[in-house]
Formats: structure tokens, C-alpha cells, sequence
């Protein structure tokens, strides 16, 4: 394949139309976050650019795994690393809160 050859991705700048009514879509903020997504203009269809990337971290104290127990759905009550799920245009680094250490750390001198 050659350096000329075009090559398109799916971004929040390329979309352009909606998939339902094929109204244009525009940026705005979308409750309860108020993240900006684009939005018809049309139906008001939210067009979530939503690639499901998530970032872990893998605490570790005196050579131990620190996991934590999930509190929502899927799997809630069942045993996890820390994390979260990176948003567009966010750096990985960003997706694993560092909330997470500080919450394994609370819990264990509940203990």
C-alpha cells in the first residue's frame, strides 16, 4: 500500500450524519456527565463514539495483588482489579484513576 493511499477513521471530527434519520449531528453536552457527544439535530439520536478501551492497574503491597470488589453490574460482589474506561482523545494513564489506590488503601485499614 502506498504513503498516498487515504486511509479514514471514525473520530468525532469525521461523522458527520446520523445512522437512524441521516440528520446532521452537532456537539453538545449530554447528561448526567455533560460530556460533549455528537447529537442529531434531527431525532436527537446520541452518536457515542464508544471503542471500550479500559485501563487496569495491578496495585501491589509486600508482594501481594490488592484487588477490589465490584459495587455495580455485570459481576457485582465479585473480585477485580481497579480501573476504568478510557475516553476519547484521553491518554490510557488516565483510565485507571488513581482513586482506585487511594479506595484499596482505605479498605485495608478497615481490616
Amino acid at each position: 500500500m502506498s504513503d498516498s493511499h487515504l486511509h479514514y477513521q471514525l473520530s468525532p471530527q469525521s461523522i458527520r450524519f446520523c445512522p437512524l434519520c441521516g440528520g446532521g449531528l452537532e456537539r453538545r453536552e449530554v447528561p448526567p456527565e455533560g460530556k460533549r457527544e455528537m447529537v442529531c439535530v434531527g431525532c436527537s439520536f446520541i452518536y457515542y463514539l464508544n471503542h471500550k478501551v479500559v485501563a487496569a492497574t495491578i496495585p501491589e503491597d509486600d508482594g501481594r495483588i490488592l484487588l477490589t470488589r465490584r459495587t455495580i453490574q455485570p459481576a457485582r460482589g465479585k473480585w477485580t482489579f481497579p480501573g476504568g474506561f478510557v475516553d476519547w482523545g484521553e491518554p490510557v494513564e488516565d483510565g485507571a484513576p488513581a482513586s482506585s489506590h487511594a479506595a484499596i488503601l482505605v479498605s485495608l485499614r478497615r481490616i
